[in-house]
C-alpha cells in the first residue's frame, strides 16, 4: 500500500489537501521498480499499452479543503473532498464526494462544536447516472480497498449516501459530551453486493450516539450508548441493534 498527502495554504484561511494512495505488488502481481515507476506516474490504465498481466496497481486520488470563514467573520468553515476512482486525462474521475460545515465557541459554561455533513460514495455521485459497484472495488485486488472488513476511504463503504449531524460540547473542567445523529442509504446499488461488509444489500439507515467523557484523579472514564435502526430494502424486514461501551484512561 502507497500513500503520499501534501498539503498547502494559498489563503491564511484556506487549507488545500492533495492525496494518492496505491495498492501494488503482491502474490501474482508485477513488483519491480519500473512497475512501481509506471504506478507513480499514472501508466495503469488498461488500453494504453498496459494488459491485466502488468497493470501496476489500483489507485485512487483526490482533493480536499477547509475554508474558515469564507464570507464574514463568524466562527464557522466550509469543508469537502472529492476523490476520484478513476482517472481520465491524466486527472482523477468517477468521484466521491464528501461535504459539510462546521462552527464554533465558548461560553461561560465551556466550549461547543456542531457540524453538518453529507457524504456520497457512488462514483460518478453528482450526475445523473451513478456508477455502482465501482467505489473501492478493483478486478485485481479482489478484497478492494478494504482491510479487516473495513473499507480504507468512508466508513459507510461503496454506493451509500448518508447526513450526519454532530454537536460537542466540553466543560470547563475538561469533560465533554458528544452526540452524532446520522441517516441515509446503505449500499443503493439494488442487488445483493457480498463484497460490501457493511450492508450487502440495500438498506436504510437511523443511528445515534451519544458518549460523554469524565476525569478523575486517576484518569479519565469513557462511556456511551448509540443505537442502529435498518430497514432491508430487498427483503423489506427491519432490525433495531443497540450497543454501549466504557473505557478507563489512564496516565501519570
Amino acid at each position: 500500500f502507497f500513500g503520499l498527502r501534501v498539503n498547502f495554504k494559498p489563503l491564511r484561511d484556506l487549507e488545500i489537501g492533495l492525496s494518492r494512495t496505491a495498492q501494488w505488488c503482491g502474490s501474482g502481481r508485477p513488483c519491480s521498480a519500473g512497475t512501481f515507476t509506471d504506478l507513480l506516474l499514472g501508466r495503469d490504465n488498461r488500453g494504453n499499452d498496459v494488459t491485466l498481466a502488468n497493470e501496476p496497481g489500483n489507485q485512487l486520488a483526490g482533493i480536499d479543503m477547509r475554508w474558515a470563514s469564507p464570507f464574514g467573520d463568524m466562527p464557522y468553515a466550509l469543508y469537502a473532498q472529492l476523490i476520484g476512482e478513476d482517472e481520465a486525462g491524466g486527472f482523477p474521475s468517477e468521484y466521491l464526494g464528501q461535504f459539510g460545515i462546521e462552527t464554533w465557541g465558548a461560553q461561560r459554561w465551556g466550549g461547543y462544536r456542531v457540524h453538518l455533513e453529507y457524504a456520497d460514495t457512488a462514483c460518478g455521485f453528482a450526475g445523473s447516472d451513478p456508477k455502482f459497484n465501482c467505489a473501492y472495488n478493483h478486478g485485481i485486488y479482489q478484497d478492494g480497498y478494504r482491510y479487516r472488513e473495513r473499507s480504507i476511504g468512508h466508513s459507510i463503504d461503496n454506493d451509500s449516501r448518508i447526513l450526519s449531524l454532530g454537536v460537542s460540547l466540553i466543560r470547563p473542567d475538561g469533560n465533554s459530551w458528544n452526540l452524532l445523529v446520522r441517516g441515509g442509504q446503505l449500499n443503493r446499488a439494488g442487488a445483493v453486493d457480498p463484497r460490501n461488509p457493511v450492508a450487502s444489500t440495500e438498506q436504510r439507515l437511523a443511528n445515534v450516539e451519544i458518549s460523554h467523557s469524565k476525569a478523575f484523579s486517576f484518569g479519565t472514564v469513557d462511556f456511551g450508548v448509540g443505537g442502529d435502526r435498518l430497514e432491508d430494502e430487498l427483503s423489506g424486514n427491519s432490525s433495531t441493534d443497540l450497543r454501549a461501551f466504557v473505557q478507563l484512561r489512564y496516565g501519570y
